[in-house]
């Protein structure tokens, strides 16, 4: 089975969610965190044994082999608008039914479903 590498945006304590959730999953592991301040993402990065943190989910998204985002940022700040503007844009990314989570099916298949 293939393993599913995931990205996490934001460091409050909704992420702390995320990161337990994806701990429960077989074949899932979260590679890299990413939060406003370098020393928040990788305190939640050495809480949560994840390997790299970012400060700036561009560069995140550009250096990691992701196969799926968790945007765990408020809705009403830019910075999760911005976020999500980007992976559309760069990623062919789409929401999923669940709030702030992103998965890199093609829109096309995406759409369909």
């Amino acid at each position: 089975m293939k393993t599913i590498h995931l990205g996490m945006i934001g460091s409050g304590h909704v992420s702390n969610r995320y990161f337990e959730q994806a701990a429960q999953l077989e074949g899932v592991r979260v590679l890299a965190t990413c939060a406003k301040h370098m020393e928040h993402a990788e305190r939640k990065a050495a809480e949560h044994g994840v390997p790299r943190w970012y400060d700036d989910y561009r560069v995140m998204m550009d250096q990691e082999e992701l196969d799926g985002v968790v945007v765990t940022t408020p809705h009403s700040l830019p910075r999760w608008n911005g976020a999500c503007m980007y992976l559309m844009r760069s990623r062919s990314l789409l929401p999923s039914r669940t709030a702030n989570a992103w998965s890199p099916w093609p829109r096309r298949k995406a759409l369909s479903s």
